[in-house]
């Protein structure tokens, strides 16, 4: 920034301060044209914060950060200290964008909380139902839904070979077996 912009945003941030409290539409105007005249300043800075991080926003994304940055600068401005314009503008870009962040990491570990909780209930509905599905089955299908859901799992090597534990003739066990699989994936794909 160039020294004259300095102290004409200083002027106007001061001026802004000074009349949003008591003259609402006139305190509005001033924030919007403030805004409008560095915005371009605060798209390069958060250009430059985000690609320190290897995120890169699109320019709509980036546009929209600056407005809700541009007021948390604002409002945390204050007008008497010796902090030059553009350096508080910056370093309360690079906090809001870190507290932004921090939060954002809050929810996201929240959302997979109750993924994680919902997932666990779908889980026990699941085992229920194949649960429920074995039940219903004559004594010497229950081993072939046995060795059918132990099959869908790869690498089982202690997988235990049931078709001398059934009255059902060997073909027959690997039709009914291949008939469970289909079965079994789609109760569990429901």
């Amino acid at each position: 920034m160039k020294p004259e912009e300095i102290l004409r945003y200083t002027l106007m941030a001061k001026r802004y301060h000074c009349t949003h409290s008591y003259d609402i539409h006139n305190g509005n105007t001033l924030r919007n044209r403030l805004y409008l005249e560095l915005r371009p300043y605060f798209m390069k800075w958060l250009k430059s914060i985000y690609a320190e991080k290897n995120i890169f926003l699109k320019d709509d994304d980036i546009l929209s950060i600056s407005w809700d940055c541009y007021l948390f600068c604002l409002k945390n401005y204050v007008p008497n200290k010796n902090i030059p314009f553009p350096n508080h503008f910056y370093s309360y870009t690079k906090f809001y964008i870190l507290s932004s962040k921090k939060e954002w990491n809050k929810n996201i570990e929240q959302y997979k909380e109750s993924e994680a909780k919902e997932q666990n209930d779908l889980s026990y509905e699941l085992i229920d139902e194949l649960k429920k599905f074995k039940g219903v089955l004559p004594k010497e299908y229950q081993t072939i839904f046995d060795d059918s859901l132990h099959s869908l799992y790869g690498g089982n090597k202690d997988r235990l070979k049931r078709s001398e534990e059934t009255p059902i003739h060997y073909y027959r066990y690997c039709e009914a077996k291949k008939m469970m699989k289909i079965f079994i994936d789609f109760l569990l794909r429901k």
